[in-house]
């Protein structure tokens, strides 16, 4: 999907990579073995079967979509939204872990059953943002930096 035209920001209008992500911890003691198996995963026989199997669309540049997708509905999907370097990373992987679980999570559950309306689920997650803060002081500049860069 593609983020609502409105605004003015350098995602307004940008397609989404939405994939779920892997990484290696920088405590692991098995970075090695963790590199290896991430490489595994981006080999192209493993990127087509994840296309064969699920349909997925790959968030990988190397894979040739256009060549290996047989319907048309996918095949402009691809074409016109696919892994390209204009896409931004998939918002929840973006978010303080604090941030989706406590105000994400909450606010579209209490919202659905009836039990918040906008304005409260506006302040729990003005609430939570601020208990955030309080707690990661060192990481609210990088989010600044980060949101500051996302503006024209």
């Amino acid at each position: 999907m593609v983020f609502p035209a409105s605004g003015a920001g350098k995602m307004n209008n940008v397609p989404i990579a939405d994939s779920q992500g892997f990484g290696i911890s920088s405590q692991s003691e098995a970075k090695p073995v963790a590199a290896e198996f991430l490489t595994f995963l981006h080999e192209p026989d493993r990127i087509a079967a994840l296309y064969d199997q699920t349909r997925a669309l790959p968030t990988d540049a190397s894979w040739d979509g256009a060549a290996q997708i047989k319907d048309d509905l996918f095949k402009k999907v691809w074409e016109n939204w696919g892994v390209n370097e204009e896409a931004v990373p998939y918002i929840s992987n973006l978010m303080p872990v604090l941030f989706w679980t406590d105000a994400m999570f909450v606010n579209s559950q209490k919202i659905i059953g009836g039990e918040y309306t906008g304005a409260q689920a506006g302040q729990n997650a003005a609430d939570v943002t601020q208990k955030w803060k309080e707690q990661n002081p060192d990481l609210v500049e990088k989010y600044q930096i980060w949101a500051n860069d996302l503006q024209l």
